[in-house]
């Protein structure tokens, strides 16, 4: 869902990255554990998900983005009903290169790991 995620990252880790769009339905569930003020897409996302419509996903790795985006990434790791590999990519905003190789560097071995394990 996130655009702040390095595709070259997920890719690396050996795994088909597919962004979370949503879809175009009525938003019932998703107001249940969401701020109904907080964004369409936000919300949308979430709705999808409630309805077990990613259930062909092995995981969802999410970054930083908005307060709606950390939102539905907490909320969907906790509703679902099957086991989710759930990563919460940190990007740097003025830390320097030395922490950004770590944060990069700790993604990549928690997406291999995590991975192989579903």
């Amino acid at each position: 869902m996130c655009t702040n995620i390095p595709e070259e990252l997920i890719y690396a880790a050996g795994i088909l990255p597919v962004r979370l769009t949503g879809k175009p339905v009525d938003i019932v569930e998703a107001n249940k554990h969401h701020a109904i003020y907080m964004c369409h897409h936000a919300r949308s996302v979430m709705e999808v998900g409630l309805l077990d419509e990613y259930e062909c996903l092995d995981g969802i790795v999410n970054a930083y983005g908005c307060e709606g985006s950390c939102n539905i990434f907490q909320v969907l790791g906790l509703v679902l009903a099957f086991d989710f590999f759930l990563n919460f990519f940190v990007s740097p905003i003025m830390l320097g290169q030395t922490w950004l190789k770590g944060s990069i560097c700790r993604s990549y071995r928690s997406l291999s790991k995590g991975w192989k394990n579903t």
